[in-house]
């Protein structure tokens, strides 16, 4: 019986040794266990601040692409507004320029109106020179030698011929001598 208890004895050492073995292992796994337990608290607090920081990153984001939105709404308004100001802008510029050709041609045609009238003016002056001023309607052919008045032919022989030999402008006497042809 003392071997048998001897024997039991052994066994239960050897079963207890066993389970000190399995309990240290149990152990050394509770202490990778927990060692993967804080780095698992510590990787979850990581990915809670990094959750934290992208969510305050993305309400940047929001709120700067609400604002940079806002700001393209204002940029497009002001844009299509200076459009249609240019546009009117245009219009009115080029209503003005044809106002201004028009004006221009209107100016041309006056002027040269008051040009064409000042050369007919100047042409009857002239004509008005060149004409006998006797009868008006001939041109001045022919001069007086004694008082230098010119006349033309016809009313000077109508005048030796009626025997009014006296100059039309001056009364100064004259002959069929006195009367020579000019050139002009």
């Amino acid at each position: 019986m003392i071997m048998a208890l001897k024997r039991q004895s052994v066994k239960q050492m050897e079963h207890i040794r066993v389970l000190e073995d399995k309990d240290k292992l149990l152990a050394k796994q509770v202490q990778v266990l927990e060692k993967e337990v804080v780095a698992t608290q510590s990787a979850v607090k990581a990915c809670k601040e990094k959750l934290e920081d992208m969510s305050l990153r993305q309400n940047e984001v929001t709120d700067s692409l609400t604002r940079a939105e806002t700001r393209f709404n204002d940029v497009q308004r002001l844009l299509a507004e200076r459009t249609a100001n240019l546009e009117k802008e245009s219009h009115h510029s080029r209503r003005l320029q044809e106002e201004c050709q028009t004006l221009r041609r209107k100016l041309d045609r006056s002027t040269k109106e008051q040009a064409d009238d000042q050369l007919r003016s100047e042409r009857d002056e002239y004509k008005a020179l060149l004409k006998c001023s006797s009868c008006s309607t001939r041109f001045k052919s022919h001069v007086i030698t004694r008082c230098m008045h010119v006349f033309c032919n016809e009313c000077l022989q109508a005048r030796l011929e009626t025997r009014q030999r006296k100059c039309p402008s001056c009364a100064e006497p004259f002959g069929a001598n006195d009367v020579r042809k000019i050139f002009l």
